[in-house]
């Protein structure tokens, strides 16, 4: 016997982000995805404007 399962279309693109940062995460922590370092984040964040970045 089959069973089904019913989603909203919300519920079902909340599965998919939620598989999406899954891998993510396990690339970073395998040092496959590059991340970008804190220092330059803070340089960002105290810039007057991106632009100024």
């Amino acid at each position: 016997m089959d069973e089904t399962v019913n989603l909203t279309r919300e519920q079902c693109q909340e599965l998919i982000d939620a598989r999406d940062h899954a891998v993510a995460m396990r690339e970073i922590a395998a040092g496959i995805r590059p991340t970008v370092p804190d220092a330059e984040v803070d340089a960002y964040l105290a810039a007057p404007t991106p632009l100024a970045f």
